[in-house]
């Protein structure tokens, strides 16, 4: 949420989360997610006004309004709105997710994409390393 949010002074509680405002972040375009899911096992719900595909957008949109959204923790420079933004722990838990590396069988023995992949696997285990120590 942006610094200047009515709920960034207060206790995020589940009540204040459901009764505010959100934009979700959706590579598919649907608008549900983990979240919406998690929420629907409590029994509770909360109103999406707006959907983007990128995080980038997200953090822009959020820091000049007063939704809500919800993006992993080592994503929020990726926004360019880290000085803008404050990040509050959820009031319910969310459970793990599993993100995959794929590609065409024709690049598995592509020198570039193997470095790429191997690129890849390093930063996004540092980064959740450092996401992890960082609770």
């Amino acid at each position: 949420m942006r610094k200047q949010h009515p709920l960034a002074k207060k206790e995020l509680t589940l009540d204040s989360y459901c009764a505010a405002n959100h934009l979700l972040v959706s590579f598919s375009g649907r608008a549900h997610g983990i979240v919406s899911d998690t929420l629907t096992q409590l029994g509770r719900e909360r109103r999406i006004l707006l959907t983007v595909n990128h995080f980038f957008t997200a953090g822009r949109v959020v820091a000049n309004s007063d939704l809500l959204t919800v993006i992993p923790r080592h994503l929020i420079a990726s926004t360019g709105m880290t000085g803008e933004l404050i990040a509050k722990e959820l009031p319910f838990d969310l459970p793990q997710v599993q993100v995959d590396m794929l590609w065409h069988e024709r690049d598995a023995r592509s020198p570039a994409h193997k470095w790429l992949r191997e690129h890849m696997t390093t930063i996004t285990d540092e980064s959740f390393v450092r996401d992890t120590v960082r609770r």
